[in-house]
């Protein structure tokens, strides 16, 4: 915060610039006041007339009235003795008498003309006694008693004026080009009056004529300074030419040169790097000026611009300690001189602030499995890494198994004994903070059976087609592909058939199919889970033509292709499992164990029909302990028109 120190100069600051406002007005009043000069007054009468009263003077002398024929009053100094003459220029009919009454000590003197036109001089000697001479009345006469008169006051003026600055104040630091001087001037209530006023910018400075009488302005051009100190004055002169004698002065501190220096910027934060710190400690030096540093100004923001700008903190210290947001920030600060002048801008950063630990952390691994390894998936909102440890009964503490990894999945070596695991992630984002999330599930260890030993046993493999195709064997009429494009977990999935299949007539006719061979456990109750994801342009089963056409099917052992690829019209049970999901299969036909796609429907669709994600969980009690083959196909049947395809992912055998 800046202290009243600052705000004072700030504001002496800012009058500077309503000064020159102020001198403008000053200036334009005096100006309208300036009128032609008209034809001189003379007296009232007009025979006799009194055309002029010239004043002349070996002492200093002033006549406001110019010369005219008037009642008047005029001024002299008599600091020294002197002649005061006052001549008369009368004009009437003859025989004309000018009678001018006592002053300065001299009685009442009558002149007398017998000419027309007539000039008469009237002396007086005036010593440094004299005073004021009030109301002296001069008549001029006819013979007949016809008369003019006037009234002259002769004012003693010994007094010099005076004058004083009003703007600049004294301490008042200035910037800028141009600075307007204002003041007034004054020479008392009998003197003589301001003829003119002087300005001096210093010292040693010659004295220059200012605008204006009572209310006078002078614009001096600045010069370029950094801090300093010029002493202002003014005089003023009355129109008897006394000049003030005392001139009154003002101290002022120019200074248009902004702060400059080598600065340098010490944030406690680093730069370009995310930190968990939140609280920025900047200091800075290096700012110099002239006229001294009267503040700095602020700014943490998400940009770099230029100071100053509205609103942004002012302090008079170099260092603040500020708490930042999350998010990215940019420190700014420019240093301010007395007389308002601003530094450019300095600046630091980016600060990249992270104080939030990573959310949603989650981790899943298969409840119940028999197999050598098994796929293990987490995630996290946030989270650049992961770190993933086991436990479980045969561990008495946590035991690493990846460290510093971007994946989110991966295949867990299971060691050979036989044991329960629980696995835990930890999440990591950029600025180091973590979190953590635990398996509620434990992983049985595999089981190795002699029964299984005897008949080559073969645990199933890759259900997430991470590592290839292997185990998996693939072919067909259609097209069988690992993609990346409709994966559920993981990167891939297995792709059965095309989409960019010509969908009128460009289709394969048959299948693309995939399978793998594997041993089922023997324990517990064994179950294989998929996930498959259906885009079919197509109908199961045609209404009107009673022809099979498009759909998914799973097979077991048994599969006869050739049968599979023009089914039955009369098999009741791959119509109703088609059409009515979760049907129980018929145990008659061992082969196919599951069929889906767009129920029996007269209307084709084009776009194609989105199923979505589905999962089919099937029973493998009856093959516990035997090897099995698992077959998966997509069909296109009767002809070229309307394709489907399928996704499949995410297979698992628990027990």
């Amino acid at each position: 915060m800046s202290t009243d120190t600052h705000i004072s100069k700030i504001a002496r600051c800012a009058v500077a610039a309503l000064g020159a406002v102020t001198t403008l007005a000053y200036l334009l009043v005096f100006l309208a006041g300036v009128s032609t000069r008209a034809a001189p007054l003379e007296g009232t009468g007009t025979d006799p007339r009194i055309h002029l009263i010239t004043m002349t003077a070996d002492l200093p002398h002033y006549d406001p009235t110019d010369n005219d024929g008037v009642a008047k009053t005029v001024y002299f100094s008599n600091s020294v003795s002197g002649v005061i003459t006052m001549t008369f220029d009368i004009s009437g009919t003859h025989t004309l008498t000018l009678t001018a009454g006592a002053a300065f000590d001299e009685l009442e003197q009558v002149y007398t003309s017998t000419t027309q036109t007539w000039v008469q001089p009237i002396t007086y000697s005036v010593v440094d006694t004299h005073t004021t001479q009030p109301n002296i009345i001069y008549t001029a006469a006819r013979a007949d008693g016809i008369t003019t008169t006037v009234a002259i006051t002769y004012v003693r003026d010994v007094t010099a004026p005076t004058s004083s600055i009003a703007y600049p104040s004294a301490g008042q630091c200035i910037s800028g080009a141009q600075l307007a001087i204002t003041g007034t001037a004054n020479d008392g209530v009998s003197g003589s009056g301001v003829q003119h006023t002087q300005v001096s910018t210093d010292t040693a400075a010659p004295w220059r004529a200012a605008d204006g009488g009572a209310a006078w302005a002078y614009t001096w051009t600045l010069p370029s300074a950094d801090g300093v100190v010029y002493t202002l004055s003014s005089r003023a002169q009355d129109n008897l030419g006394a000049w003030q004698q005392v001139p009154p002065t003002v101290s002022i501190t120019v200074d248009n040169v902004s702060p400059s220096g080598a600065v340098i910027l010490t944030p406690s934060l680093p730069v370009y790097q995310w930190t968990n710190e939140n609280t920025l400690d900047a200091q800075w030096s290096g700012f110099t000026d002239g006229g001294g540093i009267a503040g700095y100004q602020y700014l943490i923001s998400d940009t770099i611009a230029a100071l100053p700008l509205p609103g942004a903190a002012f302090t008079t210290t170099p260092g603040v300690t500020e708490a930042l947001a999350d998010g990215e920030w940019y420190f700014r600060v420019a240093a301010r001189d007395a007389a308002g002048n601003w530094s450019t801008t300095h600046y630091t950063g980016l600060f990249q602030v992270d104080t939030l630990s990573p959310t949603n952390v989650a981790i899943t691994a298969p409840k119940h499995i028999s197999a050598t390894q098994f796929t293990v998936s987490w995630s996290a909102d946030d989270a650049v890494s992961y770190t993933v440890e086991y436990s479980g009964t045969d561990y008495a503490s946590w035991q690493l198994w990846l460290t510093g990894v971007i994946s989110t999945e991966a295949e867990f070596p299971v060691p050979a004994t036989e044991s329960d695991y629980i696995l835990r992630v930890t999440a990591y984002d950029h600025a180091g903070n973590s979190a953590q999330a635990q398996t509620e599930t434990h992983v049985g260890a595999w089981r190795i059976y002699l029964p299984l030993i005897l008949s080559n046993y073969d645990p199933f493999a890759n259900g997430g087609f991470e590592s290839g195709w292997a185990p998996w064997e693939h072919a067909g009429e259609l097209a069988q592909s690992r993609t990346q494009s409709q994966a559920r977990e993981g990167q891939w999935s297995a792709l059965l058939g095309d989409p960019d299949y010509v969908n009128r007539g460009g289709v394969p006719v048959g299948s693309g199919r995939m399978w793998q061979s594997f041993t089922v456990p023997d324990g517990g109750a064994p179950e294989i889970t998929l996930w498959y994801h259906i885009y079919t342009h197509d109908v199961v089963w045609g209404q009107n033509t009673e022809k099979y056409y498009d759909s998914f099917e799973i097979y077991i052992n048994s599969v006869d292709w050739s049968e599979a690829g023009d089914p039955d019209p009369d098999d009741p049970w791959r119509e109703t499992r088609c059409r009515d999901e979760l049907s129980t299969p018929d145990t008659s036909n061992p082969g196919l164990v599951f069929c889906d796609g767009k129920p029996s429907d007269p209307t084709k669709s084009d776009p194609p029909t989105d199923l979505e994600w589905k999962s089919v969980t099937l029973d493998l009690s009856q093959f516990a302990g035997q090897n099995i083959t698992l077959y998966l196909a997509t069909f296109n049947r009767v002809d070229g028109w309307y394709n489907t395809w399928t996704y499949v992912d995410d297979l698992s055998v628990q027990e």
